[in-house]
């Protein structure tokens, strides 16, 4: 990459941590205020010339819960045959999950979980 490129990376991801710090900051306490357990949820990836780096997202789920809710929905949709254009709304989410915690309900409705900035200026994407 570029030097200049990358500065310019490194700047913008700085500036917007800086913009959306605050609010970033009220979600974080939101989450610890409602559920125990970590703020952030830690995800493999893949990134530029197929490396593997951490991207960091708002916990939206209780710690340690239950994944047959998920795999159950799954093999329905599956067995089903559901395309997203077959659900009214055209999303195939899991309505109601009991996995999702108060603060992460509003969190991804409002796609406010993930948290980008980090992973732009640590250079990963």
């Amino acid at each position: 990459m570029r030097p200049s490129k990358r500065g310019l990376d490194i700047v913008l991801a700085l500036g917007l941590l800086m913009f959306f710090g605050p609010l970033m900051l009220l979600i974080a306490l939101g989450i610890k205020w409602n559920s125990p357990g970590p703020v952030f949820y830690r995800q493999t990836r893949i990134g530029k010339e197929g490396r593997q780096f951490s991207f960091l997202k708002f916990r939206s789920m209780r710690v340690n819960s239950d994944a047959q809710v998920h795999q159950e929905h799954a093999a329905r949709l599956i067995r089903d045959n559901l395309a997203p254009a077959d659900k009214q709304g055209g999303s195939l989410k899991l309505q109601r999950d009991p996995r999702i915690t108060a603060s992460g309900a509003g969190c991804a409705a409002s796609a406010s979980t993930n948290c980008p900035s980090s992973s732009i200026s640590c250079g990963a994407i």
